[in-house]
């Protein structure tokens, strides 16, 4: 009888070690946190606002009626009334809607630190409400907190409007 050797066992135990190997490396990526995400995150977040979206329209109400005006146009009177604010530079917005009725605003800023953030996060939202009610009329709910989001998304020591 001739002896034929045990090709298939060694096969099987290769096939087990690389099995065990793959599945240890996929547990060390899913494990793995690089705490050098945040060295990018803005960036991506940039590019995230600045990707192109249509500009939905929102329900205003005046004299004559109801009417609806564009997202990007209530984007750009914010911009305006809110650039005046000392100390900080208005990095975008973001309109919330239901359907077509307004549901709040996100303000992103960049912001001088160590200037006080909370009362300049008040002139944003009280200069925000007024622009909105003069645009959209008495549809616009009450400011709070969470309808009108001022976001802190960067501080500087140095003014941020001048770069």
């Amino acid at each position: 009888m001739a002896m034929i050797p045990d090709t298939v066992g060694s096969a099987h135990d290769a096939e087990a070690a690389q099995a065990t190997v793959l599945a240890g490396a996929a547990a060390a990526l899913r494990n793995h946190t690089d705490d050098r995400w945040v060295e990018v995150s803005g960036d991506i977040l940039t590019r995230v606002m600045r990707t192109w979206r249509a500009s939905h329209p929102v329900s205003a109400h005046g004299p004559g009626g109801t009417f609806h005006v564009s997202e990007n146009v209530l984007r750009a009177a914010l911009q305006r009334a809110l650039d005046p604010v000392p100390h900080c530079e208005v990095v975008d917005i973001h309109v919330r809607a239901n359907g077509a009725d307004y549901t709040g605003v996100t303000i992103v800023v960049t912001a001088k630190y160590p200037h006080p953030l909370i009362p300049m996060a008040d002139t944003l939202r009280d200069l925000a409400q007024t622009c909105l009610v003069e645009i959209l009329g008495p549809v616009v709910p009450p400011v709070t907190v969470s309808a009108m989001h001022v976001h802190i998304g960067d501080v500087t020591p140095h003014d941020p409007k001048l770069g």
